[in-house]
C-alpha cells in the first residue's frame, strides 16, 4: 500500500500502539469474546501507556505502520519463551485496524518479523491465532501449520487459540517475496 512507513516502534508511539491494540482487538474479536471485557480495553487504553513506554524503551523488535501521520498496525516478534519451541522465534503481535485490514499492510508487517527472525539466526516460529480469526488462511497460505488448540487466557476466562508453527522460514519469506506485490 502507498504512503504507508514501516519502522521501529518508540516509547512515543505508546498511546497509538495501545489505542490499535484495543480497537482491533474489538473490531476483530466482537463476535466470540465477551463485550465487556473489549470495551474494557478501550476504556483503559490511557491505563496501560507507561507501562507500554517501558516495554518499548527495552525492545528492539516492535514495529508499526503508519498511513497519513498515524499508526494503523502493529507487529512484535521475539525469541519464544516456551520450552516447546526453544529453536523458534515468535510472534507476539500483528493488529491492523479494520479499515487497514486487506490493503497488504499486515504481509509486510508479517514480512519483517519473519525476516527479523531469520536474521536473528531462526528458521522456524510460532504463533498463537484465536481460532474463528480470519487471518488464520494467511498465516496457512504462507506455509503455517495448526499443530494444536489451546486455552489461551484472558484475564477471567479464556478462549480458543491455534498453535501455528512455520517450519522453514526461508521457504516462507521467499514465498512473501513472490506476493507481496499482490
Amino acid at each position: 500500500m502507498n504512503n504507508v512507513i514501516y519502522r521501529k516502534a518508540t516509547p512515543a508511539d505508546a498511546y497509538e500502539i495501545e489505542f490499535v491494540a484495543a480497537h482491533s482487538w474489538n473490531e476483530t474479536y466482537s463476535d466470540f469474546m465477551p463485550k465487556e471485557y473489549l470495551a474494557n480495553r478501550i476504556a483503559t487504553i490511557k491505563d496501560k501507556v507507561s507501562r507500554t513506554e517501558k516495554y518499548l524503551s527495552e525492545t528492539d523488535n516492535y514495529y508499526v505502520a503508519e498511513k497519513d501521520n498515524q499508526i494503523v498496525g502493529i507487529m512484535q516478534f521475539s525469541i519464544s519463551q516456551d520450552e516447546r519451541f526453544n529453536n523458534y522465534g515468535k510472534i507476539n503481535a500483528i493488529y491492523l485496524l479494520k479499515k487497514y485490514q486487506g490493503l497488504g499492510i499486515g504481509k509486510e508487517l508479517f514480512k519483517i518479523a519473519v525476516n527479523g527472525l531469520i536474521n536473528l539466526g531462526y528458521n522456524k516460529m510460532y504463533l498463537e491465532c484465536i481460532t474463528n480469526n480470519p487471518t488464520m488462511g494467511f498465516y496457512e497460505y504462507y506455509y503455517g501449520n495448526a499443530i494444536e488448540v489451546i486455552d489461551y487466557p484472558i484475564r477471567d476466562f479464556s478462549v480458543k487459540a491455534n498453535i501455528v508453527v512455520f517450519d522453514d522460514l526461508s521457504k516462507t519469506m521467499q514465498k512473501l517475496n513472490r506476493t507481496i506485490k499482490e
